[in-house]
């Protein structure tokens, strides 16, 4: 599935084919030398447009981050996100590789897309 609309209509599409993830927070306590000392985590129900990786995407986004077959979520613009969250879709855990902030059209962010991998762990 490759989404195709009018970028400005992000979200009419995200209420009309927006799928369930959840968002797992993970927050890390470091010590005084940066090593984690705990880990805590929090999950956050969220929307997002989930979108396979194919070689048409492949090729504009760095190649070494993402593989054909990994996936892009598209969320809210106010939808607060980090790069060591993990995502949970359909009974399945993503790392997270890249947050990515599109171009804002008149000052304004439209969306979130984020590249995840299937976490192996």
């Amino acid at each position: 599935m490759t989404l195709i609309a009018p970028i400005n209509d992000f979200p009419n599409i995200l209420s009309e084919i927006g799928q369930s993830v959840t968002i797992r927070t993970i927050i890390r306590t470091l010590d005084s030398n940066g090593n984690i000392t705990s880990t805590s985590t929090s999950d956050i129900d969220s929307t997002a447009v989930v979108q396979e990786v194919s070689y048409k995407e492949k090729i504009f986004l760095q190649m070494s981050l993402v593989q054909i077959g990994d996936l892009m979520f598209f969320f809210a613009p106010d939808q607060t996100i980090n790069i060591y969250d993990q995502l949970i879709w359909n009974a399945t855990t993503y790392k997270i590789r890249q947050i990515l902030l599109p171009p804002r059209i008149a000052g304004t962010l439209l969306f979130k897309q984020v590249l995840a991998i299937r976490d192996s762990a």
